[in-house]
């Protein structure tokens, strides 16, 4: 059930995005609906448990990482850098896998999936903000 929300959900904001985004918001937009499918085949292809770790996971999270990173650095808004914070997270909840049995829990699993809904949150605000501001800059 809960994947299911979350794939309406991204579809929708990907939709709103690449219909209002600015290049940089359809770009991260991109990405993130992107790597939620790549991780979706990875488990699927690889038949692995949620909780274990992956290195095919774990490079899939560092690309993404990697492109919300480049966003952060060449934009001149504050929305990519919470972003690319929240992706670093995710990205950290899967080398915890490594330290041992006792860590991997529930907990872990949903700290690598949670936070999308943050980032496409915040990404579909920037977005808003970007189409109110270039309304205001519109000469009537």
């Amino acid at each position: 059930m809960i994947g299911t929300i979350y794939d309406i959900l991204s579809s929708v904001c990907l939709i709103a995005i690449l219909i209002w985004g600015s290049r940089s918001q359809k770009i991260v937009m991109i990405t993130l609906y992107l790597g939620s499918f790549t991780t979706a085949i990875i488990y699927w292809e690889t038949g692995r448990n949620w909780l274990e770790p992956s290195p095919l996971l774990a490079i899939n999270e560092m690309v993404v990482t990697a492109i919300f990173l480049w966003i952060a650095f060449r934009s001149e808004r504050f929305w990519p850098l919470p972003i690319a914070a929240t992706q670093l997270i995710a990205l950290g909840a899967h080398f915890v896998a490594y330290f041992g049995d006792n860590l991997q829990s529930y907990a872990l699993g949903v700290m690598q999936g949670i936070w999308s809904y943050p980032q496409m949150l915040m990404l579909l605000i920037a977005t808003y903000r970007h189409v109110q501001r270039s309304k205001a800059e519109t000469p009537t």
